[in-house]
Formats: C-alpha cells, structure tokens, sequence
C-alpha cells in the first residue's frame, strides 16, 4: 500500500491548536523539523507555548505536536514551529455509530483489577468510553458488557487509539477513550450487527431507506 503524501509542503494549509484556539495558517517554509508559517491571531503566542499542527482530508486527519520556538522577523510575517518527529494519524469511521449508556467492566492484560467504564456511543468498530483510569494510548484492554438482558455479558478485546480529558468540575476528572476492537468471537460479532441494525434503523430511518430503495416511498410518504 502506497503511504500517503506528506502534508507538509509550502504552500499547503492547516489548522494549528493554540492558546485554546484553532488558527487556519499556511506554510511558508521548512528546514528539518522546523515549519514557518502564517499567523492569523492578534494576540501571538510566546516562545514554549505547545500545540498541535492539524492536516484534514477525506479520509481523516494527520497531526504533529509543535512548539512555538520564535517570530519569523517580526509578528506579522509568522512563526516558527518545531515540530515532532512522529505523526498522529487517524482515519475516520467507515461504519455507523450510535449513542448507548452501557455499563461496561474492563481490565488490561496480566492485571487483576477490574474498571469501570460507560460506553458513551459504539460501532462495529469500536467504540467511546468514560472512564477514571489513566489509559496510555495502545493500552490492550478486555471489556465485559451486555448488549441485551436475553444473551447477557459479552467479552470483547479492544486497544486504546486516542483519549481526551473531560473539562468541568468533576473530580478526579473523567477521560473518554476510543477504543477500535481487535478481536471477539462470532456469535458475539452476530449480536453486536444485530444490536446496531436496529438502532441504525430508529437513528438514520431515511439514510437507511437511501440504501434500500422499495422503503424510500414509504418514509417520504
């Protein structure tokens, strides 16, 4: 598989996350792990402020951690950033997704303690939980929840791709982490399509009749 064309080219956009702000800046120049770019803001940012260099297209995004190292002469012709020598990159959801309140009960490998965790919305995928432990990203996990009362607790093994810290006034602060599964058994890859076809059919009725046209008159009646 070829690799993806490297987004940082002069000339190219991105969205740089600074100061609590996203700022739409160009590329005006480039030399090793350092990038020159535009600065649209009014207030600039100091030297050592840490951010992050954002690059969307349509099937989803790459980002560089950065720190601001100095004005590019003087403000209004830009910063320079260095940035890190690894990417974050992560493709959007090819598949439905839909909002759920489960309990969830997990642990990580070659550890008795067990968490737990809300699953804050799933998909054939992965899925969103809310959770108090501190989960480095990659961490392998073992999740037990239920998707119904009739077939009871399913196993799943997931691996921690991304985590945010929620903002409020809840202590200690509660982290949502995405999690993409990496292996469970058939019966329970059965239940799972079962559960998100009938959700996807209350949630998305007329995408759904898109995609089987004898519904189409039915729903638009």
């Amino acid at each position: 598989m070829t690799a993806p064309p490297s987004p940082l080219r002069c000339g190219n956009t991105g969205f740089l996350c600074l100061m609590d702000n996203r700022f739409l800046v160009e590329i005006l120049g480039l030399e090793r792990n350092q990038i020159w770019t535009t600065f649209p803001g009014v207030c600039y940012p100091l030297a050592g402020m840490g951010g992050r260099f954002e690059f969307h297209n349509d099937t989803g995004f790459i980002a560089y951690n950065v720190q601001v190292l100095r004005y590019a002469d003087r403000p209004e012709s830009g910063i320079i950033l260095e940035r890190s020598e690894s990417a974050d990159q992560r493709t959007h959801r090819t598949s439905w997704r839909v909002p759920t309140d489960i309990n969830v009960v997990f642990r990580t490998p070659n550890s008795p303690e067990r968490y737990s965790a809300v699953m804050e919305d799933l998909s054939a995928e992965g899925a969103l939980l809310r959770a108090h432990p501190v989960l480095p990203v990659r961490t392998p996990l073992e999740m037990t929840f239920a998707l119904d009362r009739e077939h009871g607790p399913q196993i799943v093994e997931g691996r921690v791709c991304y985590a945010h810290e929620e903002t409020g006034l809840q202590a200690p602060a509660a982290l949502r982490y995405g999690v993409r599964f990496t292996n469970m058994t058939p019966p329970t890859r059965r239940l799972l399509t079962l559960f998100l076809y009938h959700h996807v059919r209350k949630l998305y009725p007329r995408d759904v009749a898109a995609m089987y046209p004898r519904t189409r008159r039915k729903l638009t009646e």
